[in-house]
């Protein structure tokens, strides 16, 4: 008898504590069936429904079960393009009743949520198609769903390509625990934060992390994802000063809580009476009706619960964000905004009140224009700086105006142009023993991100094992500037596998060049791989096919070569080591590929034109 269980992972502070009672509890269902079907023989297979790959002791279980975490599936979007088309129609007439607040930040919360809402609605979709697919092909007489709520029984009740006799809900109350806990703990850990810079500001202890030049008038504000993103603007930023230009740096901390009494008291007591009315609104039948009135019967549960919860959390936070930037913008006399890509919903609010407040905006790429049409910050900006034509034309395509749209080369890439050469010897992060760059064998290069554990475990395995295979070849890890390397170091020993170099603070350019191969996930490190002309293998591993392959242009299996397993790193690896010629011309076609992608010519310079461009709309005058 073949058993099928599906799992949820709640996001917990306490994720060892977690696993252990998960598994646990999984061992406890376990033990149940194997009493309820005592004179059968059962085969049972567990599966994580979540995004981030998920390991079981197998040493914990029975020698039948198969721990399998995530597979490769390519699910199709536009089959639910009604239906999510539909769901977010509905956002729309739910957010246009509660437009009758006279909250001022409300007029812009739809747009500044929307990449949020819509990756949600596509991650209950995918979840569906998952456990579906591997039902289709499993074929199981008992299929248990392990969740806080009947949210996904409920959609599979109506479902016709699954027998409703042979679907069960099994409620977790481990989850239920562990998600409320984690709640209170996180809401306990914000006000212990909250309180010590309250008290700290009021004793004058508090010193700005920074502070702009001598004036405060026609300040240019830099707003990036993180501050290690500085690189990406840096010598615009920089020029601008030598200019006497007035610049201040914002990153995301920015828009978290400040020491101040009144904001303290906005965020912990002003908020209450909001959050209630909220509640109540939705907790109104005739609301929930009016939500779910045309979505499919399976459905209705799944979304409601995801619109509630956006909602609830959401319109909270961006009331404050509101405050926290309409505070900013008394403090000092901005007269232009520069953004990098955008990855937080804040940075879409400082957009709005710009436009609000009439000032200025430009969106200068850290690395290209991401293709996603959710990221509302390039399309609502006054002037959209792009790395190449290929960009400008994703955006035209995209209902942009092109006027407002200027090819000018990436500031990040520009030393990417000027004469590289390639390192004679490398030091291990680790060992400290220097290494010299062997010219007899073969470079493969993998650069990392800072993901989970467990990913990671599964990343590095594939990687290794394809490299196995391989003779005659010395592997390199570049670690990312977030990452210590441990985890790697430690997985890759489990593994018994030592033959590598791994390093972290070294000039990238010159670690490209003096390789012959790069591995790795969808990362701005392509582009630079593209202009170095070094073949590149984009890993996607991870079941993730629907919201990160191909998160930018460049990473389009047009450009660049895909691996979807061990097995397609191999492939790829093996066949340009035996065929030189086909390494060549994938070498040209990478080079040619490029110009669409990095404008570039003699003589020119994008962080000069740039700086010139900022000064002038500065003065109001017409670049």
């Amino acid at each position: 008898m073949k058993i099928l269980i599906f799992f949820d992972l709640v996001n917990t502070k306490f994720l060892k504590i977690y696993k252990s009672k998960k598994e646990r509890e999984l061992k406890s269902i376990i033990s149940q069936l194997n009493v309820k079907y005592y004179n059968q023989s059962l085969l049972i297979k567990i599966y994580s429904i979540n995004k981030t790959p998920y390991y079981l002791r197998e040493n914990k279980f029975n020698a039948s079960i198969i721990s399998i975490l995530s597979e490769n599936l390519n699910i199709e979007r536009r089959k639910y393009k009604k239906l999510l088309e539909t769901a977010w129609q509905k956002i729309i007439e739910l957010y246009n009743n509660l437009k009758k607040t006279d909250i001022d930040s409300l007029k812009y919360f739809l747009i500044i949520l929307e990449a949020e809402i819509k990756y949600y609605l596509y991650n209950i979709v995918e979840r569906v198609e998952y456990i579906k697919s591997i039902v289709n092909r499993e074929h199981p007489e008992l299929i248990i769903l392990l969740q806080r709520n009947k949210d996904y029984y409920n959609v599979f009740s109506y479902n016709e390509d699954i027998e409703k006799d042979k679907l069960k809900f099994v409620k977790s109350n481990l989850d239920d625990k562990f998600s409320n806990n984690s709640r209170k703990y996180e809401f306990l850990y914000k006000l212990i934060i909250d309180s010590k810079h309250l008290i700290e500001s009021i004793f004058k202890k508090i010193k700005k992390d920074s502070q702009p030049n001598s004036t405060k008038s026609n300040v240019v504000g830099f707003v990036l994802p993180r501050l290690y993103h500085r690189r990406g603007i840096d010598p615009v930023y920089t020029e601008l000063k030598k200019k006497y230009i007035t610049t201040n740096l914002l990153a995301s901390s920015f828009f978290q809580f400040g020491p101040n009494l009144k904001d303290f008291l906005f965020k912990y007591l002003g908020f209450l009476n909001l959050k209630l009315k909220f509640r109540q609104l939705f907790k109104d039948s005739k609301v929930k009706k009016r939500i779910i009135q045309y979505i499919d019967n399976p459905w209705k549960n799944v979304f409601y619960n995801l619109v509630y919860n956006l909602f609830l959390n959401s319109i909270i936070k961006i009331i404050f964000w509101h405050k926290k930037i309409e505070q900013e913008l008394k403090r000092l006399d901005y007269k232009l905004f520069i953004f990098c890509n955008e990855y937080f919903s804040e940075i879409r609010t400082l957009v709005f009140i710009c436009k609000k407040d009439l000032i200025k905006t430009c969106f200068l790429p850290y690395v290209g224009i991401p293709d996603n049409v959710t990221h509302t910050t390039p399309y609502y900006s006054d002037i959209i700086y792009v790395d190449g034509i290929l960009d400008k034309k994703f955006l035209v395509r995209n209902r942009v105006n092109s006027e407002k749209i200027i090819v000018s080369g990436s500031v990040r890439h520009e030393n990417l142009f000027k004469e590289i050469p390639k390192l004679l010897s490398i030091k291990d992060t680790f060992s400290g023993k220097e290494y010299l760059i062997d010219q007899d064998r073969i470079k493969i290069l993998l650069t990392t991100s800072p993901i989970s554990i467990e990913s990671n475990k599964y990343f590095l395995k594939a990687v290794v094992n394809s490299l196995r295979r391989l003779n005659n070849i010395q592997f390199i890890i570049k670690l990312h500037p977030r990452e210590d390397g441990l985890i790697h170091k430690k997985l890759l020993e489990d593994m018994g596998y030592r033959d590598m170099i791994i390093v972290k603070d070294i000039d990238l350019y010159k670690l490209l060049k003096s390789c012959d191969f790069l591995l790795t996930k969808d990362s701005g490190i392509i582009l630079e791989a593209m202009a170095i002309g070094i073949p590149i293998i984009c890993l996607d591993l991870m079941n993730r096919r629907i919201f990160f392959s191909g998160e930018f242009l460049f990473s389009n299996e047009n450009y660049v070569l895909k691996a979807y397993n061990e097995d397609d790193i191999y492939n790829s690896l093996q066949l340009f080591i035996m065929n030189p010629k086909k390494l060549e011309d994938y070498k040209k076609q990478t080079k040619e590929n490029l110009k669409a992608f990095l404008f570039n010519k003699e003589g020119y310079s994008p962080t000069n034109r740039i700086t010139s461009d900022i000064i002038k709309l500065i003065k109001n005058e017409k670049i």
